[in-house]
């Protein structure tokens, strides 16, 4: 059997075989040449046709977009997106906001806004021991400079003012052209005869009868202090400061315009500046005729003058360091408050910048209806409790 199967297998093979054609190489032409080169390119031409894979094709495209981007001039491109970036900004920059035509704008009234004082109206805190006689005549006592001795004598008179309107008994010790600050730590009258008669040393002639620089005052340096300053002290020395209810201080704009050291914060009564020589006065005051109340009045709004002439507003205008007048006012609310004394806001409450120029003859000097102005807000103060326990 199994030579038959062998047999069988032989036989087919042999005639496979025998249908294969036989290439007889002795009888190619001589002449016949293969064209090595051109088989070679066609198998290649069928090569490029044949489809290739996802793949391949995939790298291909890719390689050739590749390509693109690096032939791509970057430092151009980031030029031009620089460029373009600084114009949108300066576009973006004169085109900000809405355009107004300031000529179609109405003019806008904004004087007539409130202005919220600092007042500070306090009760007698040092009656002590030795309360004033009961003679059912208030007295008051002025002190200060140019606004409180403007018109002395007349009607005018802020004395007169507030004596018309409360009754009270007033006497104005006020003297034209002082300070509240003195200019010396003592009365150096070769230095500034005036300095006497700022308000620590006006209190210790009357306090500790400290009167030997006036009488030297008045005999040899009459031309250099005011006409009516030797009846103004008269004046003084003849209350009875016993029999006193109410001393007034008010000092106006000069300390600030003349450039006045403001506050010690190392000394808080040292006399040569602002605050210290209020304070200084005050417990002075106090120690001696506790039964007085004080009321202290600010300065009235005033302009502040620049090197060439022209009026600037105080409130932007300093002479001294960065103090304009608000900051000398305001310190003097601080000062009266830490005494525990009333104190009147004149810059903000009575003649501020919205209405200086009603009440103002100058930069500083305040005309009739500013005084009477000022003359009820002390009026004010000065009744205030009488006013509540009705």
């Amino acid at each position: 059997m199994k030579r038959e199967i062998n047999s069988g297998l032989d036989s087919s093979k042999d005639k496979s075989l025998s249908q294969v054609d036989i290439i007889d190489l002795d009888k190619l032409d001589d002449d016949a040449i293969i064209d090595y080169d051109k088989f070679s390119k066609e198998n290649s031409l069928k090569m490029e046709n044949t489809p290739q894979s996802g793949s391949q094709s995939s790298k291909q495209e890719s390689s050739g977009i590749m390509d693109c981007i690096l032939r791509i001039n970057w430092h151009l491109v980031l030029l031009i997106v620089f460029v373009l970036s600084v114009i949108f900004i300066i576009y973006r920059f004169k085109n900000w906001g809405t355009k107004v035509d300031l000529d179609k704008l109405g003019i806008v009234d904004d004087t007539n806004y409130d202005i919220e004082d600092v007042d500070d109206i306090v009760p007698n805190l040092y009656e002590g021991d030795a309360p004033a006689l009961t003679d059912s005549i208030t007295k008051v006592v002025l002190f200060g400079n140019d606004t409180f001795a403007q018109n002395k004598g007349t009607s005018d008179d802020m004395a007169n003012m507030i004596a018309e309107l409360s009754g009270a008994t007033v006497y104005n010790c006020a003297f034209t052209g002082s300070y509240l600050s003195s200019t010396n730590y003592y009365v150096n009258l070769e230095s500034d005869p005036m300095d006497a008669f700022n308000l620590y040393w006006l209190t210790a002639s009357y306090a500790v009868d400290n009167l030997g620089p006036y009488e030297i005052i008045f005999d040899d340096y009459k031309d250099k202090i005011p006409t009516d300053a030797k009846e103004t002290f008269d004046t003084l020395c003849s209350i009875d400061f016993d029999t006193v209810d109410v001393i007034g201080i008010m000092y106006d704009a000069h300390d600030y315009l003349a450039g006045k050291p403001l506050t010690n914060l190392d000394k808080n009564d040292d006399v040569h500046y602002y605050t210290g020589n209020l304070e200084a006065s005050i417990d002075l005051i106090q120690d001696y005729y506790p039964h007085i109340r004080i009321i202290v009045m600010s300065p009235t709004y005033a302009y502040a003058i620049n090197p060439d002439g022209d009026y600037v507003s105080s409130d932007l205008y300093c002479y001294l360091n960065d103090y304009k007048l608000s900051t000398y006012a305001l310190m003097l609310a601080d000062s009266a408050a830490a005494q525990g004394v009333s104190f009147v806001d004149n810059i903000y409450g009575t003649i501020n910048e919205n209405n200086a120029d009603q009440y103002l003859l100058d930069h500083i000097n305040l005309n009739v209806e500013g005084r009477k102005k000022l003359a009820e807000r002390f009026v004010y103060a000065l009744e205030y409790y009488d006013e509540k326990e009705e």
